[in-house]
């Protein structure tokens, strides 16, 4: 994953990473309610992001000021931005280490890797033009990009995870 100043200390890292082996022993014991808890962990993960979002967004400026010293505008603008990727990880992030969890490392990485290019593409094509926005709105397009890769992968492959 992405990793930048919108999610630093981000416990919902602890929480994936804490449940990965445990949803790997359930997958093993019934497929159905592994997925059911990997639901239910996703419901979580969002709740806490939407809970998050207003706080990060009206505390932006305190934020840049402890990290840089200064209020810097075109700093707390891209850090909103950005934030805006933390959001969309979280509301992913479970449904993708489904994956993972059973035992299609094949998929995952096939999300990660088309993920990459098309993410270093935008970033050949928009940075150059855009600048520190560009690369903002590049991380923002990675994050919705990796969250269509696994939902369209989700719907090609569940039956086929479920029933294996």
């Amino acid at each position: 994953q992405q990793y930048c100043l919108t999610s630093l200390g981000d416990p919902v890292w602890l929480f994936v990473f804490s449940a990965l082996p445990r949803l790997s022993l359930v997958f093993e014991q019934n497929k159905a309610e592994c997925l059911e808890k990997i639901k239910h962990y996703q419901k979580i993960t969002i709740i806490y992001a939407l809970l998050l979002l207003p706080f990060a967004m009206y505390f932006a400026p305190e934020i840049i000021f402890v990290f840089s010293g200064e209020y810097i505008e075109e700093a707390v603008f891209l850090f909103r931005i950005m934030y805006l990727e933390t959001v969309i990880i979280h509301s992913n992030i479970f449904i993708l280490h489904f994956f993972a969890a059973s035992g299609r490392y094949d998929l995952f990485s096939r999300i990660y890797i088309i993920t990459c290019i098309g993410s270093l593409l935008m970033y050949a094509v928009i940075v150059p033009t855009y600048g520190a926005l560009g690369m903002a709105l590049c991380i923002v397009a990675s994050a919705l990009l990796l969250v269509f890769c696994t939902q369209y992968t989700i719907g090609q492959y569940k039956n086929i995870i479920l029933s294996s």
